[in-house]
């Protein structure tokens, strides 16, 4: 049980580490290249960072917060391409994005560090994965939010 603490640690002491990595590679960013498509990805810097905070606010953050709240619930695909479809707005800054962003991992913080052991094996059901847990979601969210930073350093 002791390596699974240690292991739930490392993963709150990463999602808490991860935002600042992530505005200090956006602040390393020259303004000109801010909505110039990456090579790699064909999304600009700014189109990474909202879509980061997007998928964390409307699928990584709200499945985590329905799970804790409700028992076994069900939860649909957030469908991010048609959403920026309509709600991509290249002209936010990025600081309002990134500020956002930082506001919503801080709460999810909160959620996870006040979960009990038990807790942290709560789950929804979920369209495409299935059954996942709160854990499975937060390491979710952390590696999305891995490989938005490896983009961002790309650019």
């Amino acid at each position: 049980m002791d390596q699974l603490y240690d292991y739930r640690a490392r993963l709150l002491d990463q999602l808490e580490s991860i935002p600042n990595e992530i505005t200090r590679t956006v602040h390393a960013i020259s303004p000109e290249k801010i909505h110039r498509p990456t090579q790699s990805d064909k999304m600009s810097p700014h189109q990474i960072i909202a879509r980061l905070r997007n998928m964390e606010k409307h699928a990584y953050s709200a499945r985590l917060q329905k799970i804790i709240a409700e028992e076994s619930p069900s939860m649909e695909t957030f469908p991010i391409e048609r959403w920026e479809v309509e709600h991509y707005d290249p002209s936010e800054s990025i600081e309002s994005i990134l500020n956002e962003y930082i506001t919503i991992r801080h709460t999810e913080l909160n959620l996870l560090r006040a979960l009990s052991p038990h807790d942290w094996n709560r789950s929804g059901r979920h369209n495409t994965f299935g059954l996942r847990t709160v854990q499975w979601w937060a390491e979710r969210s952390l590696e999305y939010a891995t490989i938005q930073l490896r983009e961002l350093r790309n650019a």
